[in-house]
């Protein structure tokens, strides 16, 4: 039995000892919620930048597709209906992305009239979309209807099972009238999968997409019940059209591998261990290791987001920047830290504008900013950013994410520039024709008039200044038409030094006496197929350019050069060969980057109102693509300005380019045909020739010129026929008269372009072509050879 005192002495002990070990639990209780607490939200904020990673990439992914169903709407074969080229070119977009379900072409009644691919959609065919028991589908296509934008349905069932949704874009005319839809069929499903390809994202998380009804549109879960121990991450997800919601948990196995062994023991060792003061800073060290290995985490998500990450202080200084954002900007990471962002824009003002809409909203998504690299070079982006708060809801900084969208606005600038160049070269070729007739006759008749008028007579000058105004505006012509790269071009193998040699002393007078001209050409500079007059066009344009850009004078550099280009480099069209590269740069004024990118544009000048036309480079720029070529230029304000041309190299060996003047004028007396639908042009040409002693006869098209030859057979020595007439062309007509007189010879005219001679067939290859507007010298000197020829 115990006494009194030994008895209290027990309790006191016990007391105390069951003191220490209260309180020691109750410290490591503590512990432990507080680390709970911190993993969870350790794990919440992971979760979160992972999460809003995956939005992104589902946004961009869904946004590729979208854009090539825009491209396939904007195709003129969809436009104009052709369901062949439709199939195609959606057939192509299927192989690129096998995540649609199909493409559909919807006609303006809303029927589904092509189904791409149409093995298991055969159901879709010829399918009223008004009927369509989904009425998310007809709103939405009301909606596209309506503004002009891809709009989505909610989500419906699909012919060959499973869940999805459909997207619809309006196709119109050019005055706004409605052709049809292009219809987009995507499963869900694979839609994540494709934009989400990475086995271990759905290990680590379970995934739900949900729509703004809270239908489940998509879910990837590994676990049955989801955990509660971290806050699931929600955000909103523009899937086509905005309200849909994206929801990332991590799964209990990645909790599992994230969670320390020891914490389920803590309370043991707390237990076990609770009058060693020592193992209690093993535990705090414990607990500050756990801290820095969840910081460390959270830096590999940050270093590893392939998108550029930038977090900011409340003065807009960068306090910290991924490894995606210094490649982006050219910077280290010791250089940027504490750079203002403002520093890093090139426009300044629309950064602030940002900033105001991101601190009064609190977030702001995909707005473009043009950005300054290191380099001095622009980066467009699109910035999407969040504010960052204290624990009391104060302002105290943003994190931005950005990405690189520099490549594919330069490919969608460049298309523009080629779609708008082309169309101005249709609207270039379409004039040629009525416009060159109206030439050959205004010059041919005031060349009549001059040949019956004497020597003394004073209308001589009046009919001198008509034809030399019509010789103007047919160069006027011809540029346009080498712009659009449809004039008739005899191109032949030529060595350019020959030609720069032969120019040199005319390209003195044209430059003056304050400018020097310096050559420096290749010895063995590689031959091309140019045609020559057109080359000697280019050079001279060139050199007229240089020569406005120097006023007090300066020097000017023609040079050749061999090159090959091994492979296709971006921003350039020039495919791998060998090139003859010619430059002409001059020591001029030089041009700003917003000139030099209109510099090829017809009728673009930055020369006072009456001086030039504003086709000097653009038809340097249609001959030199004509002649299948590539041509840039590189000029900075001071500095000067260089065009560089490259030339396919040609096999072969050069041709004499020296220049024989015409023989002169020669009478006849043979029996000629004149073929010409325009009266004012035949009646010329008629008249022309029974001047100088031919015998003609004439008719209105090859339909009646046929019939004409039938009756005066072998009487007629030669033809002279327009290509392109009424009932029957030039081309049919000659074919049918060579069935009977197949040695005939034949002599061409056409004011039309290239392309609409081939229009009207092959030219056989004995005859010749004379482009209108002509000159009677060039008319009577091709059929005196001819003639001289056939005889």
């Amino acid at each position: 039995m115990f006494g009194i005192p030994e008895f209290g002495s027990m309790l006191r002990r016990l007391a105390l000892a069951l003191g220490v070990f209260g309180l020691v639990l109750l410290l490591f209780h503590v512990y432990a919620s507080s680390q709970d607490a911190h993993r969870s939200e350790s794990l919440s904020m992971a979760t979160r930048i992972t999460a809003e990673q995956v939005v992104l990439r589902i946004q961009a992914g869904t946004e590729a597709r979208l854009e090539r169903l825009r491209e396939l709407a904007s195709l003129p074969a969809t436009r104009q209906g052709d369901r062949a080229a439709f199939e195609l070119a959606a057939n192509g977009i299927l192989k690129q992305f096998p995540d649609f379900q199909a493409i559909y072409w919807v006609d303006r009644d809303q029927v589904i009239r092509t189904v791409v691919p149409l093995a298991g959609n055969e159901g879709a065919l010829d399918r009223d979309l008004h009927k369509h028991p989904d009425p998310s589908v007809t709103l939405a296509i009301s909606r596209a209807l309506e503004d002009g934008e891809i709009h989505r349905s909610q989500v419906i069932h699909l012919l060959q099972g499973g869940r999805g949704f459909a997207c619809y874009l309006a196709v119109r005319d050019g005055s706004g009238e409605l052709l049809g839809l292009v219809n987009g069929v995507f499963r869900t499903e694979r839609l994540i999968d494709a934009c989400l390809p990475e086995e271990s994202l759905r290990r680590q998380y379970n995934l739900s997409l949900f729509t703004d009804t809270r239908v489940v549109a998509y879910e990837c879960h590994r676990d049955r019940v989801l955990t509660q121990d971290v806050k699931p991450a929600r955000l909103p997800l523009s899937l086509v059209d905005p309200g849909w919601s994206f929801q990332m948990v991590p799964t209990k196995a990645h909790l599992k591998a994230l969670t320390s062994p020891l914490d389920s023991l803590l309370p043991w060792i707390g237990a076990l261990l609770s009058l060693l003061a020592g193992w209690l800073t093993w535990f705090l060290h414990k607990w500050r290791q756990e801290i820095r290995t969840g910081e460390q985490r959270y830096r590999e998500l940050f270093q590893s987001s392939l998108d550029g990450v930038f977090i900011l202080d409340r003065h807009d200084r960068l306090m910290d920047a991924n490894g995606s954002a210094l490649a982006m900007f050219g910077y280290s990471r010791g250089e940027v830290l504490g750079m203002p962002i403002t520093r890093l824009s090139f426009n300044r003002e629309r950064l602030k504008e940002l900033h105001k809409v991101l601190v009064s909203e609190g977030a702001i998504s995909k707005r473009e900013v043009l950005f300054r690299r290191r380099d001095n070079q622009e980066l467009r982006c699109l910035l999407s950013a969040s504010v960052r708060l204290t624990p009391e809801g104060v302002f105290d900084g943003v994190m931005g994410f950005i990405s690189d969208i520099s490549e594919p606005t330069r490919i969608r600038e460049q298309l523009r520039q080629a779609q708008k160049m082309e169309a101005i070269g249709h609207l270039a070729g379409g004039v040629a024709h009525d416009f060159n007739n109206l030439l050959t006759v205004i010059s041919g008749n005031a060349e009549l008039a001059t040949l019956q008028l004497g020597d003394d007579n004073p209308a001589r000058v009046e009919l001198k200044e008509i034809r030399s105004t019509a010789g103007r505006a047919a160069n006027l012509t011809r540029q346009l038409l080498a712009f659009s790269r449809k004039q008739v071009i005899r191109p032949r193998l030529l060595n350019a030094n020959d030609t720069l040699h032969d120019m040199e002393r005319m390209l003195k007078r044209i430059i003056g006496e304050t400018i020097e001209l310096r050559t420096d050409l290749h010895p063995e500079a590689w031959t091309v197929k140019v045609d020559l007059a057109q080359l000697e066009q280019v050079i001279v344009n060139l050199v007229v350019n240089a020569r406005d850009a120097m006023e007090r004078g300066g020097q000017l550099l023609v040079r050749t050069l061999n090159d090959r280009v091994e492979s296709a480099s971006p921003g350039h069209d020039l495919a791998p060969g060998e090139y003859l590269v010619i430059e002409v740069s001059d020591t001029g004024c030089g041009m700003p980057a917003e000139v030099v990118e209109h510099i090829f544009e017809p009728f673009y000048t930055t020369k006072p109102e009456g001086v030039g036309t504003g086709l000097g480079l653009a038809t340097v720029y249609g001959i030199v693509k004509q002649s299948g070529g590539h041509i840039e230029v590189e000029s900075r304000p001071g500095h000067g300005t260089l065009f560089r041309i490259c030339l396919p190299r040609q096999a072969g060996d050069a041709l004499e380019t020296r220049h024989v003047l015409p023989a002169a004028l020669q009478r006849g007396t043979e029996t000629l045909l004149v073929v010409e639908d325009d009266p004012a042009v035949r009646r010329m040409t008629v008249d022309s020739l029974k001047r100088q002693g031919y015998t003609v006869h004439e008719a209105g098209n090859g339909r009646i010129a046929l019939d004409l030859v039938r009756r005066l057979g072998s009487d007629i020595d030669l033809v002279v026929s327009d290509v392109v007439m009424p009932e029957m062309g030039g081309v049919e007509f000659v074919s049918e008269l060579r069935q009977f007189l197949p040695h005939m010879p034949v002599l061409f005219l056409s004011g039309y372009s290239e392309e609409a001679i081939r229009r009207q067939g092959e030219l056989q290859g004995d005859a010749r072509l004379l482009q209108k507007p002509f000159d009677l010298h060039d008319l009577h000197s091709q059929v005196r050879e001819l003639l001289t020829q056939g005889a």
